[in-house]
């Protein structure tokens, strides 16, 4: 008969599976089309939300989730993809998902994975407990007592651990390695010094709060790039890399060490060992570690006199600009760039010198006994930015 819903007249059974090959939302639209429709939604026990993830109202889930327990559906399928900051709306759709009979069971002997041959994670928390029972459950024979990573054509390799408990790792046969980041991880100097070796073309490595970094020695003539942050118990970095292009790293002193604030020996003991580098960019709370008497300026050498000096200041001064700048064309008198303040009221000196094209102009007495061009003679320009004069 011309215009009759022959389809809605088919066993509830038979809709709910034409219904359980769509997404939720394209599934609860079929309940306004007829009587039987709506009943064959409202107890559906397949729950597909889709690849998307899920951003809707808890309001809504909770409804759909409370009309299935108030009928005693048993709920067969269900998936849902959820953002991170909805934790807690999973431990509330869980509990409800039990109550309408969805089985959340493990076996009474554990899970076991006597075949596996792959596993990948992601985003996952390991520790060594999670591990043995990983280990047990593939039958492997004995506990752990590293992880070896041992693959031969490993180019990249970033470990991190949550709980900085991770010191089971073994790297070997991994010779074509070439950037190497470790961040939290329970790593020792000795583990360090016997690792590096084993990766002749390692040119990057990356160490960030490895607490139990106290003494790094590292001796490559492949190493490019090298960054040791945040590592708080780091006494000592000692390096044999000729080949080095570019260094990071923070340098704290405890209060039983030294003190930068009225003490500047640290500070020249830290730059002097760069006098080599080419260019370095120095970043620290306050003018008052950079700042050395003029008496003492006068009986040292200048630590960093053939360097690229870029320096940044993240508070404001609390010496007079001149001052500041008189200690660090001291430090270096080929300084570059001096910036200071906060967020948007940060102000910056550029400098800019002169050239082998400007000429040389005879030296001055004053400076005729240094090494290096003296900045007075030298210097061409100067830019300031966010400056405001009244």
């Amino acid at each position: 008969m011309k215009g009759s819903d022959q389809i809605s007249k088919l066993p509830e059974p038979i809709l709910q599976h034409i219904l359980s090959f769509l997404v939720v939302k394209d599934a609860a639209r079929t309940s306004i089309l007829s009587k039987a429709w709506n009943n064959a939604w409202t107890s559906l026990s397949y729950l597909n939300f889709g690849d998307k993830i899920f951003r809707e109202s808890k309001d809504i889930m909770d409804q759909i989730l409370a009309t299935r327990q108030k009928q005693n559906i048993s709920i067969q399928n269900f998936m849902l993809k959820l953002p991170n900051n909805r934790s807690k709306d999973i431990d509330d759709w869980t509990k409800l998902l039990v109550a309408c009979g969805f089985k959340l069971e493990l076996p009474s002997n554990g899970i076991k994975f006597s075949s596996l041959r792959d596993l990948h994670l992601e985003d996952s928390y390991l520790d060594e407990q999670f591990l043995q029972v990983l280990r047990a459950s593939c039958n492997c024979p004995f506990d752990f007592e590293r992880i070896d990573i041992a693959i031969p054509n490993l180019i990249n390799l970033y470990i991190s651990s949550l709980s900085r408990e991770l010191n089971v790792i073994n790297i070997t046969a991994c010779e074509t390695l070439q950037y190497l980041n470790l961040s939290d991880v329970a790593v020792t100097d000795q583990w360090l010094q016997k690792l590096l070796p084993h990766l002749p073309k390692l040119d990057v490595f990356y160490a960030s709060l490895c607490p139990l970094l106290k003494t790094v020695k590292i001796s490559s003539h492949r190493l490019k790039y090298l960054q040791i942050v945040l590592c708080h118990n780091l006494i000592e970095v000692d390096l044999d890399t000729p080949n080095l292009l570019g260094f990071q790293s923070d340098v704290r002193y405890d209060a039983k060490g030294f003190s930068f604030i009225g003490n500047y020996l640290p500070t020249f003991k830290t730059l002097i060992k760069f006098n080599h580098s080419r260019a370095i960019t120095l970043s620290c709370k306050s003018d008052k570690w950079i700042v050395i008497p003029k008496d003492m300026r006068n009986k040292l050498i200048s630590p960093l006199y053939g360097t690229k000096l870029s320096v940044n200041i993240n508070n404001g001064l609390n010496y007079p600009v001149v001052e500041v700048l008189e200690n660090l064309l001291w430090i270096s008198p080929q300084l570059d760039t001096l910036s200071f303040g906060r967020a948007l009221n940060i102000k910056t000196l550029k400098f800019t010198y002169r050239d082998a094209s400007d000429g040389e102009d005879e030296r001055r007495r004053c400076c005729a006994s240094l090494s290096w061009k003296c900045w007075r003679h030298e210097l061409k320009k100067v830019e300031l930015q966010n400056f405001t004069f009244t």
